[in-house]
């Protein structure tokens, strides 16, 4: 047991000096001095920091200094403890660790997930294993949550990502691109979506991959929920949680909550139109009541009441919400922001539509569809017929041809549809000779005289012409019937032939020339009589061509598609096409040969003309026909925006984000940054490649544009613009602040710094009866509990994380306690008061061997002076347990004030460090 110091004998004897039968000692005051007054200033943990309100206006119990305390211990001011390292072995690439989650395993283990440069990484005790490749942006903030025995993560620039319990890894390509994520109801929410910006996203039931909205879907389809419908530019900002059975949602200036329990009654309701949620990490629930960061101030949620609980600490609420700066985004989405842009672009492409697709840029199309007569009349036509109402093909110029016409065969089948001859007899010799094997003749042969009927009949078996001639023994000389069939709306026609005797035939289909001539006699030159007929074969047509007129595509280098071509298909006929290109100055290409349905592979020329021939083996084949021919092209070219002006509050610029779809091609983007608006907007302008989705990294200025490029190597692919997105910072430009809660204390992680690298390094702590105090030295970019004790991911680049509440040193070395009292006017702060001792009650050192002295100051009326009251050292106990500290106020000091605060302050690495109260000794002076 260490002997009774001196110093704390006579503290000890002065507090017993008021108590009767007591003797003051030598050197107690004379009758005739002030009386001694006492003033007992014993800590009561009813009010914390105060810097808000001036110092003599405050509670006795209120402190307006309160660095590295606790004051809900042990109802004491307490040195808080310290920290240690965690992880020996950095994470990779020694970066900040920007976010820890404890993530519980199905299998029952207890992971601590830990995101750091651009990979996630895993720990059980002190390791630091990656668990994911190097693909995440380096500095969009992520965010997770756990659910379905998954932990989900998305940073609203990469694709989210699921890391499964056993620590394998999916990317939910599905799963929209928002900065923000939350778990209710048994489905992740996503918000905060570049081009949604006021949109809620929910998975589907029990699945984080299933996000496709379905029409009219189930209850356990996803859902989507729209807080302002188009974009009112006020985000999400915040999603807090679950909380008193609905999920919480906060935007700048408004709270709202998701009600219901499946896709068929999720609804928003209002719960505030004036308190919003400003910092997305901020929020956290404590005690059953939930906190969070407003543009006001801290709030406290209890029930239904919002309060605001910052007011004691508002110039440090104040420095946190000015040192955020104020984020501004301007979105290019509706049709009117596009056109606001350049859409005729000279140069590489052409003309971009936003027309088109209403609302989207797309880059400009042309097409042309021939499929009138009215256009194949303005084309270049040889041996081409337009006769029949929407068909372009091959037609004999005067009389068709078979190629074995009349009786010039034996084999009569060449030219007669064997299957129509009905009643016609074989040849008979008392005939004569004949053409072919089939004759018309009478009952006898000397008597064959006939009324015969012909007919010309399209295609379809429609007549177009008929006519009845008579034949006989005295009329059956040679004859010619000539047919005009120049306006015969087919291209295949079929001769039939019919006697007043019931014989009749039919011939094959031919193809129909302009007139048509049939022959009849008498073979034999008797009284018996045959029918033959024929056609002059030397007019015979077997092709035919087609030139459309020159079109002007409109773009100057077009990027074609495919040719299609409507037609027909059969035996032994053919149709070929080929494309012609040529600028507006020059003549025309070779031709190039167009596949049916395959990409035009001519040159990218502004005009074009499509050539096709057709051509038949013998005219008994039908003829190719084209009911239709397509071309269409498109253009790379590209897209300026309009300017826009951040002016010069900018400080830095945030995420350069687009939206875009479409089928096939792509999209790539460029920045260009300067002093006035036609200088970022021209074609000649400076341009810097500019990923999507990522941080600009041109120095700020005063204007800004991009330029959209739209890359495709066919007119089938048609990438689309949806929308671009430009965020930048004005004023400071802090990291987020963050936030945990830990043995019912809120911990605030934030800096107030607005240098450029500026990091956090100061935590308010709202102990568990609400009241503030101060941390520093705790660089915490993240933060969670973690097995019950409290982890920070440093906010510099370290790769390192630190347990909190252990020891008394940071991470090996000292770091220092302090605190001061209001300006205490002892009950009258008009009457001034000669000070002459401070008592302090404390408790000792806990070891032998620590050394822990406290220094104490005093100040006098508001002054910024301070004077020393000496150091109690703890060592001063006779044993471990609690004593009174003696501070003299020295007479070579000013003693004489109406108001006198106190500072105590230690620095070191040693502890507890308690103290209980105060007392003061002072006698009272005349008024002035």
């Amino acid at each position: 047991m260490k002997p009774l110091a001196r110093r704390s004998v006579v503290a000890l004897l002065a507090l017993l000096w008021g108590f009767p039968g007591l003797a003051p000692a030598q050197g107690a005051p004379s009758p005739s001095d002030p009386p001694e007054q006492e003033y007992d200033l014993k800590f009561s943990g009813e009010c914390g920091l105060v810097t808000r309100y001036a110092s003599t206006r405050v509670s006795p119990a209120c402190l307006t200094e309160a660095q590295n305390i606790v004051l809900d211990e042990d109802f004491t001011w307490s040195r808080r403890r310290g920290q240690s390292v965690y992880n020996a072995t950095t994470c990779t690439d020694a970066k900040s660790i920007r976010g820890l989650w404890p993530f519980d395993s199905t299998d029952g283990t207890r992971y601590l997930i830990i995101f750091s440069s651009k990979s996630f990484f895993s720990s059980t005790a002190g390791d630091c294993s990656q668990i994911t490749s190097s693909t995440f942006s380096a500095t969009a903030p992520m965010s997770c949550a756990q659910g379905l025995g998954k932990l989900v993560c998305s940073n609203g620039t990469d694709a989210a990502v699921s890391i499964d319990s056993n620590l394998s890894t999916a990317t939910l390509s599905g799963m929209p691109r928002g900065e923000l994520v939350g778990f209710f109801r048994n489905r992740f929410l996503t918000a905060k979506i570049q081009g949604a910006l006021t949109r809620i996203y929910g998975s589907g039931d029990g699945d984080p991959t299933d996000w496709t909205l379905k029409i009219p879907g189930r209850s356990t389809s996803p859902f989507t929920l729209d807080i302002a419908g188009t974009n009112d530019g006020k985000a999400v900002t915040c999603l807090l949680g679950e909380y008193q059975n609905a999920y919480f949602v906060g935007r700048d200036d408004e709270l709202l909550a998701i009600y219901g329990n499946d896709r068929r009654d999720f609804t928003l309701r209002k719960i505030s139109d004036q308190v919003g949620c400003s910092e997305p990490y901020s929020v956290k629930e404590k005690n059953n009541a939930l906190y969070w960061i407003s543009r006001r101030g801290v709030e406290k949620m209890s029930g239904t009441a919002i309060t605001r609980i910052s007011d004691p600490i508002r110039p440090t609420i104040d420095e946190i919400l000015v040192a955020a700066g104020n984020s501004v985004s301007v979105t290019d989405t509706t049709q009117a922001d596009f056109e606001a842009g350049n859409l005729e672009v000279s140069g590489p492409g052409a003309p971009m539509s936003a027309t088109i697709s209403a609302g989207s840029v797309v880059g400009s199309t042309w097409a042309v569809t021939e499929n009138t007569a009215t256009q194949w009349a303005a084309g270049t036509r040889v041996n081409m017929s337009t006769a029949v109402p929407g068909y372009l093909y091959l037609r004999q110029g005067s009389s068709a041809a078979f190629t074995n016409a009349g009786g010039e065969s034996s084999d009569s089948s060449t030219n007669w549809n064997t299957n129509s001859f009905t009643n016609i007899a074989s040849g008979a010799s008392s005939c004569g000779a004949i053409y072919g094997t089939r004759l018309w003749y009478g009952s006898t042969p000397s008597s064959c005289a006939q009324t015969l009927t012909f007919q010309v009949k399209n295609g379809a078996g429609a007549v177009f012409y008929s006519s009845a001639v008579v034949v006989g023994a005295t009329s059956c000389q040679r004859k010619t019937l000539a047919i005009d069939t120049s306006t015969m709306p087919a291209s295949m026609g079929i001769l039939t032939v019919a006697s007043t005797n019931g014989k009749s035939a039919e011939s094959v289909p031919f193809i129909v020339g302009t007139s048509i001539g049939i022959k009849y006699e008498n073979i034999s030159g008797v009284g018996d009589c045959q029918f033959v007929w024929d056609m002059d074969e030397s007019q015979m047509v077997t092709s035919g061509t087609y030139v459309t007129q020159t079109y002007n595509t409109g773009l100057s280098t077009p990027t074609w598609g495919p040719f299609v071509a409507s037609v027909s298909s059969g035996g032994m006929n053919t149709a070929l096409f080929q494309t012609r290109v040529k600028t507006a100055a020059g003549g025309f290409d070779s031709a190039i040969s167009a596949t049916n349905g395959l990409r035009v592979t001519s040159a990218q020329k502004q005009y074009v003309i499509i050539e096709s021939s057709y051509t038949v083996v013998k005219t008994t084949n039908a003829p190719p026909y084209v009911s239709a021919l397509n071309l269409s092209a498109a253009t790379t070219g590209y897209f300026i925006s309009q300017c826009r002006n951040p002016g010069t509050a900018i400080t830095s610029w945030g995420l350069f984000s687009c939206d875009s779809g479409g089928s096939g091609g792509s999209l790539s983007y460029s920045i260009s940054v300067g002093t006035t608006c036609h200088g970022v907007t021209r074609a000649t302008a400076t341009w810097e490649a500019q990923t999507n989705n990522t941080t600009i990294e041109a120095s700020t200025a005063t204007y800004v544009a991009y330029r959209t490029l739209f890359n495709i190597d066919s007119a089938t692919q048609t990438p689309t613009l949806w929308d671009c997105t430009i965020n930048w910072n004005e004023g400071s430009d802090r990291p987020d602040v963050v936030a945990e809660v830990y043995r019912d204390r809120y911990h605030l992680y934030y800096t107030t710094s607005t240098a450029s690298g500026s990091y956090n390094d100061h935590a308010l702590v709202l102990d568990q009866n609400d009241k503030w105090t101060i941390f520093d030295g705790v660089n915490a970019a993240s933060v969670t509990t973690f097995k019950n004790k409290l982890y920070i991911g440093d906010s510099q680049a370290t790769g390192k994380i630190y347990i909190q509440d252990v020891g008394h040193d940071d991470l090996g070395e000292p770091f220092t306690m302090r605190f001061r009292t209001a300006d205490l006017d002892f009950g009258d702060p008009t009457k001034p008061k000669s000070f002459k001792t401070l008592y302090v009650m404390m408790h000792s050192e806990e070891e032998p061997t620590q050394d822990i002295p406290v220094t104490f100051r005093y100040r006098i009326d508001g002054a910024t002076t301070t004077y020393s009251l000496g150091a109690c050292n703890m060592d001063e106990a006779s044993e471990v347990g609690y004593f009174v500290c003696k501070l003299p106020f020295s007479v070579d000091e000013a003693v004489d004030a109406r108001w006198l605060s106190v500072e105590a302050e230690y620095t070191g690495s040693q502890g507890p460090v308690r103290i209980y109260g105060m007392k003061f000794i002072y006698s009272h002076k005349e008024r002035e």
